[in-house]
């Protein structure tokens, strides 16, 4: 029966030692709540810039860097392809 699940959790059932620990963080997280805003308006303007920006990392996916290169001489037009492709069968 490889492939087929016999045993462990069903799908979609929660870990749970993974919901007690993020239980036991948003409880000790909210119970500090207003030490740590008091905490933050202690900061310098420039680190206070960086702790949002950090904080923000949890909720604002990071956006990736890809890199297009346009450049004339390696874009091609599909009959300069199809034409390169039909002489390489000629061969």
């Amino acid at each position: 029966m490889k492939g087929k699940k016999t045993g462990g959790r069903k799908k979609g059932t929660v870990n749970k030692v993974t919901a007690i620990t993020r239980s036991l963080i948003n409880e000790i997280a909210s119970g500090m709540i207003d030490t740590v805003l008091k905490d933050i308006a202690l900061l310098e303007p420039k680190d206070r810039v960086h702790v949002f920006i950090k904080l923000a990392e949890f909720n604002i996916a990071k956006p990736q860097s890809i890199d297009i290169s346009l450049s004339p001489e390696k874009v091609k037009t599909i009959e300069q392809r199809l034409g390169e492709l039909s002489q390489e069968n000629e061969k």
